[in-house]
């Protein structure tokens, strides 16, 4: 039983490596997000705008050098792709969020987990075969 596990997780490895790294980075959004709006009082829509920006950071070093293990030495053409790509994310999210917590009252920790899950699946597509695609 535990050659089969070991054979499923390293035949899966890219997509444990990516579930690792993008809990990582939501991990860091949802702090950054909860901090900024329940200590520095600041409204959760432009909370989530700067949380965004916070683990862009963490969220790329981790699927460049790790999830996807890309040594492209175009580091700034993938940064500027990577940003567009989680750009319109943010633009989702951001509209995601609002209807959630606005029009339907959910609270805006869970709205953002929920959207969080929602856009990863779509995410990792554009990382695979644009951002970090092997040339």
């Amino acid at each position: 039983m535990n050659s089969k596990i070991r054979e499923l997780a390293v035949k899966n490895k890219i997509y444990i490596k990516y579930v690792i790294s993008g809990c990582t980075g939501a991990l860091v959004n949802l702090s950054t997000l909860f901090i900024l709006t329940e200590f520095a009082h600041i409204y959760y829509l432009l909370s989530a705008i700067l949380a965004f920006f916070v683990s862009l950071a963490v969220s790329f070093n981790l699927q460049k050098r790790w999830t996807f293990q890309n040594n492209d030495k175009k580091v700034f053409k993938q940064i500027i792709i990577y940003f567009i790509v989680t750009s319109s994310n943010l633009l989702i999210n951001m509209a995601l969020l609002y209807f959630l917590v606005e029009k339907l009252d959910v609270w805006y920790m869970l709205a953002q987990v929920v959207i969080y899950g929602s856009l990863s699946i779509f995410s990792f597509i554009l990382y695979k075969f644009l951002v970090f695609r092997k040339v």
